[in-house]
């Protein structure tokens, strides 16, 4: 996987998730959340799999590259997470929209889905 073509998926990814937002599907439809969260893994999964398209990374055994992805992707899903509690919190302090009363659950299963679609991002395109 080249980093350019993990990159735009990434960016096809980020653009359906503000058409989303636009178009209210997270409201619309209860388990969208989850689906961009596989999503995200996977696409986010792909990008960790382009860094580690190096000749050091061939030194690492297939375990090192699945931590690798999935430690990756955990900490974009973790910043993701920091940033949408952010956003919620500052949108309902000025009014903008009312608090979405998102729950630790809800953040856990989000980071949960961002490591599965990492995994079948790791699994459909690692080199053996």
């Amino acid at each position: 996987m080249k980093l350019r073509t993990a990159l735009v998926v990434v960016g096809a990814v980020f653009v359906l998730h503000i058409a989303s937002l636009y178009l209210n599907f997270y409201n619309r439809w209860i388990n969208y959340d989850i689906f961009m969260h596989l999503l995200g893994g996977f696409a986010i999964g792909l990008v960790g799999l382009a860094l580690i398209q190096t000749p050091a990374a061939k030194a690492l055994s297939l375990w090192q590259r699945l931590l690798f992805v999935v430690g990756f992707v955990s900490i974009v899903g973790i910043t993701w997470e920091i940033g949408e509690f952010i956003l919620d919190y500052y949108q309902q302090t000025l009014h903008v929209v009312h608090w979405q009363a998102l729950t630790e659950r809800d953040t856990v299963d989000d980071l949960f889905n961002d490591m599965v679609g990492a995994l079948v991002a790791f699994l459909a395109f690692r080199k053996k």
